[in-house]
């Protein structure tokens, strides 16, 4: 599939927690880390949306599982794709797994494009994202609305 993102990583203690297990801090970092490299191999990061579309992107949402306990010194193998894209969002997929193959943990993001300047929401058709990108769908992952009652 076009633009999909593999990579490899090794766990440090800047990923891990106190209990030196992965935690939700560690895994929005490795989130931040895989986002930013996936959108730049498909020419949209931040800094090319700043250069040439005066837009950046903004995350709204996100959601984290974690499957099964990391180790320290583990290698993770990291798998990102698109999950979903609509006329002013993009929802991003990762999965990452350890050595043994099982499932680490799984995370969606969604992100929309905002104008440097005007801090409004652009279309994706009209920021310098990729026309031929592919969306996979791969994700269990769900967002859920909150439900508040007064």
């Amino acid at each position: 599939m076009k633009y999909e993102y593999k990579k490899n990583l090794k766990s440090g203690y800047h990923y891990l927690d106190s209990f030196a297990s992965l935690g939700a801090y560690g895994a929005f970092n490795i989130n931040q880390d895989h986002l930013t490299e996936y959108f730049d191999t498909m020419h949209c990061g931040n800094i090319t949306m700043m250069k040439e579309c005066n837009s950046i992107w903004v995350i709204t949402k996100a959601k984290y599982h974690f499957d099964s306990p990391s180790v320290l010194d583990e290698t993770y193998s990291v798998d990102a794709g698109l999950d979903k894209l609509g006329y002013i969002n993009a929802i991003y997929n990762c999965e990452c797994y350890g050595q043994d193959g099982k499932k680490r943990f799984h995370f969606i993001t969604e992100m929309v494009p905002v104008d440097f300047e005007k801090r409004k929401i652009k279309r994706i058709s009209d920021v310098c994202f990729p026309k031929d990108a592919e969306v996979n769908g791969a994700s269990d992952l769900e967002f859920s609305n909150l439900k508040v009652g007064i």
